[in-house]
């Protein structure tokens, strides 16, 4: 695995294309800074990466929306902060069904 070869990773964007959970158990070591691409139609494989993400080490979070160059909060996220605005607060309208959602260690 990269991960080995290349032991001092501190970034890694997973694009998958539906193969993210197997990426996520089977990461060896913890990274510093995580992202994924987050599609709004699939909630359920989204809070799933979230708690793989989590259970290893805890996390904060950011998302940003698809071909924007912001971020939606100023601060980091808890799990749960993230999880109540995917949940109930995500404007579709403003923001559109896609981004990447970015997990650092704490």
């Amino acid at each position: 695995m990269l991960i080995e070869e290349f032991s001092t990773l501190k970034y890694i964007k997973i694009d998958v294309e539906g193969f993210e959970t197997e990426v996520l158990k089977a990461l060896s070591q913890s990274i510093d800074l995580i992202s994924f691409e987050f599609h709004y139609q699939q909630i359920s494989k989204v809070m799933e990466y979230i708690d793989l993400l989590s259970n290893v080490q805890e996390r904060c979070f950011k998302i940003t929306p698809t071909d924007k160059s912001y971020f939606i909060f100023e601060k980091w996220q808890t799990k749960q902060e993230i999880e109540d605005y995917i949940n109930k607060e995500w404007d579709i309208s403003l923001l559109g069904k896609r981004g990447d959602i970015y997990a650092r260690a704490i």
